[in-house]
């Protein structure tokens, strides 16, 4: 005995609300917002809600829970690491990977993924970068701007600290200034003080370099 037409048509409905269903559960990519973040890791919110239906089949939408355990993914090659805070509120890119990134990021080789869900959450890295149209990002490309007050080691072991360029001259020139005052042609030299003091530290407070 065939199906009848009505019968036909609830069993499509069933098939095209599974395949739905099927996938509202893979995900690809979505913008993020860091709750916290500690020695690479982060808790991420997604910042877009997921579509759903009512009960009575109406559009609606819910959000979607904070993603624990995301790692966060800062530029590095050829033995370069750049590093910078990721403080609360940090926006960026949450990308979901096809398999689990698990066995690979223990090993480093190829690997079985041992997870095996397509784009689970679970699966999810964090590129901050990614900013809302409401945050104005410099746009000059001819200079590196950093705000905040994080601090710069040019080198693995770097220690000294860089000298400021404008306070070292103001030293030099007080010197030079000192120096030249202290001479008169056919008299020996007359010093008011011994040294001349910039009233200010020459070092840099957050560049370091390697000897």
């Amino acid at each position: 005995m065939g199906l009848t037409l009505q019968e036909i048509s609830l069993l499509v409905d069933a098939i095209k609300a599974h395949g739905e269903a099927q996938r509202a559960e893979i995900f690809t990519a979505l913008p993020g917002e860091v709750v916290d973040f500690s020695e690479g890791v982060a808790s991420v919110r997604p910042m877009i809600t997921r579509p759903t239906r009512t009960a009575s089949g109406a559009p609606a939408s819910e959000p979607l829970p904070v993603l624990p355990g995301v790692r966060v993914m800062f530029p590095t090659a050829g033995g370069v690491y750049i590093n910078f805070p990721i403080p609360k509120g940090t926006t960026g890119l949450i990308v979901f990977s096809t398999y689990s990134l698990q066995t690979w990021l223990a090993s480093g080789r190829v690997s079985d993924p041992g997870d095996v869900r397509p784009h689970h959450p679970a699966n999810a890295v964090f590129v901050p970068g990614l900013l809302p149209d409401t945050v104005k990002a410099p746009d000059d490309a001819t200079e590196l701007t950093i705000e905040g007050s994080p601090t710069f080691k040019l080198g693995k072991d770097a220690t000294d600290r860089v000298a400021l360029a404008n306070v070292l001259q103001t030293y030099l020139d007080a010197i030079k200034a000192t120096l030249t005052g202290g001479i008169t042609a056919g008299s020996p030299p007359a010093f008011a003080v011994p040294y001349a003091d910039p009233g200010t530290d020459i070092a840099s407070a957050k560049v370091k370099v390697e000897p």
